[in-house]
């Protein structure tokens, strides 16, 4: 893959939009917010068996993560060192005073998270709204890129006839060796990828923050976002036409 580096900073609101590295509006530090549940997840250390919310007594996969409906506040932390492999795909949505956080517990290097070019996107959030994902190294790729490669994902932060979609912040992250197609051209393939699709809402994301991610080594786009409802805005997502 030729490599390419980017680091984003700040992305609020999404139209008609592709980037490969920019920097842009700093974003404050997000409130407080209320407390939710803590969970946690080891790879090395944890069994689906266990409660998930003692570091003693973490969850181990990325499946068990998937088979939860996560609340407003709530937090699941994965454990810095360990790898997985396959998609992130959580459920559930926050709010703009108790988002959901994906982070890192411990020490060492960020959790990785795998894609091992099996999967179209390692993490997923779809037509959610108020997560957070932070602090994950994130690859997605199965060796030389050929023409028959399909193609792949880091972050897809996904929104499709739904009307406006708050408070997603994808910050601190390394994501690196996404596969595509040679000389790929397509916005919708890379490392962070915010799309919005459908025809039937108008749909946008409202302050939608990517901020602090260190994009290298990505086949397609580093960071992109495109919209099918382009003269949206974040104050008319819900009434233009």
């Amino acid at each position: 893959m030729t490599p390419v580096p980017a680091r984003l900073s700040g992305l609020s609101g999404l139209g008609a939009l592709t980037l490969a590295a920019a920097a842009l509006t700093t974003f404050a530090a997000p409130a407080a917010h209320a407390a939710g549940t803590t969970y946690y997840v080891s790879a090395s250390a944890g069994s689906d068996t266990n409660g998930g919310t003692s570091p003693d007594a973490p969850w181990k996969s990325l499946a068990q993560v998937g088979r939860q409906t996560f609340q407003p506040g709530d937090t699941v932390a994965f454990r810095s060192g360990d790898t997985w492999t396959g998609q992130l795909a959580p459920h559930g949505s926050g709010t703009a005073a108790a988002p959901i956080t994906f982070t890192s517990y411990g020490t060492g290097a960020r959790p990785k998270l795998d894609g091992q070019g099996a999967v179209a996107s390692v993490v997923l959030l779809a037509n959610q709204h108020d997560v957070t994902v932070s602090n994950f190294e994130i690859s997605n790729s199965a060796g030389p890129i050929t023409s028959s490669t399909p193609y792949r994902i880091g972050v897809n932060v996904f929104a499709q006839d739904v009307g406006a979609v708050p408070g997603i912040r994808i910050t601190d992250n390394y994501v690196h060796d996404v596969d595509a197609p040679p000389n790929s051209s397509n916005p919708g393939s890379g490392g962070i990828i915010c799309t919005v699709r459908g025809s039937a809402t108008p749909t946008c994301f409202t302050g939608l923050t990517v901020r602090n991610n260190e994009v290298a080594n990505i086949a397609s786009y580093g960071i992109s976002g495109w919209s099918t409802w382009p003269r949206c805005t974040a104050s008319t997502c819900c009434t233009c036409t």
